[in-house]
């Protein structure tokens, strides 16, 4: 059977029957950890996650419905290879030059306004793709960038402040990160699918489509953000106390500065997610050259890579209830990223190359909720999301250096995977460093340790069924 089948064929075989892998592998873990993942004991923390994770996950879905159609979208509208690198290059150089500045505004004036400000942002670059003009669209690339910028800091640094406010135990931040990468990986797929009947509904195929979709599902983010989030005026006074003053990007630039701890962490999370980038960019060009006849599944493909996310996140919440440091957990992710992009480089072989990808997506899934838990440990309150916008301008900066070098040197796929090794390498040796200093210090992250060795828990909660770390009081 395999001898007559040809290298297509016997790659969508593959492909489907790592699918179907993982879909038994997703419903197993849901069936042995399925209320650990998805349930807690306390109920005022279980409303506060649902509170966070509907607006959260609308607003993914906006953003995967309007990502998984805006090359093709460019394509249609008869844009060059060149002229779309360069309207991707212009979304983010927006959102580093943003970033800071964003962030510490909504520090300043609350991050529950810059959050549904991201929501208007992302509606209107989304309204914008209906214009096929070439100024019009890079407008549309600017307030994409803007959002970005603010979804990723904003978002985050509302929960945890929140989270703080509300006075839940600390150890609990690792569930609800848990819960927004598993969550995350399911919304992709989702995602995935209702754009691809979007565009191919009605009248014939019109890539547009999924981006007025997503315009609905940014304005019921909007809508639900407005009715259910609180921050009050007290928490925005206590921030300013703090000092998040009328500079706020260049106050949160010199607390990240001055605390090694927080260049160490914002170079590691730098460059791994740099690298994460430049293999989006990547993959599809991998297992589909254009140089060989026929096409393998990629949407199939895709999906293996968001199970794969799901999956991580799962093993990550078993990983910390078993006392793993979170940095001994980032180790681990980097040494599997080095492994995996390592295979770009020495093999062609897309059967290798595509096994090799889902396990870089396995990694991915523990990478999330491990840097984030830790992100939230470390980031004063007061400058979170104006510290956070500076961790991403190193990001975006590589980003746009790597599409520059993609658009100079378009075949050197091997040189290309290269880079993203050596981007691993480096951030292994910094969250090396990282560990030490942590260690040196005695820092105490309670149940979810932060270092590589054993640090002793400061408290000891009761355990809650297979989400957070080891418990002996405090239930949640």
């Amino acid at each position: 059977f395999f001898v007559g089948c040809s290298t297509v064929a016997m790659l969508a075989l593959l492909i489907n029957g790592t699918l179907a892998a993982l879909v038994c592998a997703i419903a197993g873990v849901y069936m042995v950890y399925g209320t650990g993942l998805s349930k807690t004991a306390n109920a005022d923390f279980a409303a506060f996650q649902k509170i966070y994770l509907v607006a959260y996950f609308l607003v993914m879905m906006g953003d995967w419905l309007q990502g998984s159609y805006l090359y093709r979208l460019y394509e249609e509208y008869g844009y060059l290879e060149e002229q779309i690198a360069a309207l991707y290059i212009c979304g983010f150089v927006s959102s580093l030059v943003s970033g800071p500045v964003l962030g510490g505004l909504a520090d300043k004036y609350g991050r529950k306004q810059l959050s549904m400000l991201c929501c208007g942002l992302y509606s209107l670059s989304c309204l914008l793709m209906v214009s096929r003009g070439f100024f019009t669209l890079m407008l549309g690339r600017v307030l994409s960038g803007l959002s970005t910028s603010l979804l990723f800091s904003t978002f985050e640094a509302w929960m945890v402040s929140e989270h703080g406010r509300l006075g839940f135990d600390q150890d609990w931040l690792s569930r609800t990160f848990s819960l927004a990468t598993f969550g995350n990986g399911v919304v992709a797929s989702t995602a995935g699918v209702v754009a691809n009947y979007a565009a191919d509904c009605c009248s014939g195929h019109n890539p547009v489509r999924p981006f007025f979709v997503a315009v609905v599902f940014l304005g019921l983010a909007f809508l639900y953000i407005g009715g259910q989030w609180t921050e009050p005026t007290s928490a925005r006074a206590d921030r300013l106390l703090h000092g998040a003053t009328t500079k706020p990007n260049t106050k949160s630039l010199k607390v990240l500065l001055g605390d090694p701890r927080l260049c160490l962490l914002a170079m590691v999370q730098s460059l791994f997610e740099a690298s994460m980038y430049m293999f989006v960019f990547l993959w599809t060009r991998s297992l589909d050259p254009p140089e060989i006849a026929g096409h393998p599944p990629l949407g199939h493909a895709f999906s293996c890579f968001m199970l794969a996310i799901m999956l991580g996140s799962a093993g990550f919440t078993q990983l910390v209830n078993r006392n793993w440091p979170l940095c001994r957990i980032l180790r681990h992710v980097l040494l599997a990223a080095i492994a995996t992009l390592g295979m770009g480089v020495l093999t062609l072989s897309r059967h290798t190359l595509f096994l090799a990808f889902v396990a870089f997506e396995l990694a991915v899934g523990l990478y999330f909720p491990a840097i984030a838990t830790l992100r939230s440990h470390l980031i004063p309150d007061a400058h979170r999301a104006g510290i956070m916008g500076w961790f991403r301008v190193p990001l975006n900066l590589l980003v746009v250096l790597f599409l520059l070098a993609v658009s100079a040197l378009p075949s050197s796929r091997r040189l290309h995977y290269a880079v993203c090794v050596v981007l691993c390498v480096v951030a292994l040796l910094l969250l090396n460093r990282l560990n030490r200093l942590l260690v040196s210090k005695q820092v105490k992250l309670t149940s979810v340790h932060v270092g590589m060795g054993t640090l002793a828990p400061a408290t000891s909660p009761t355990p809650t069924p297979h989400l957070g770390g080891n418990s002996s009081n405090n239930s949640s």
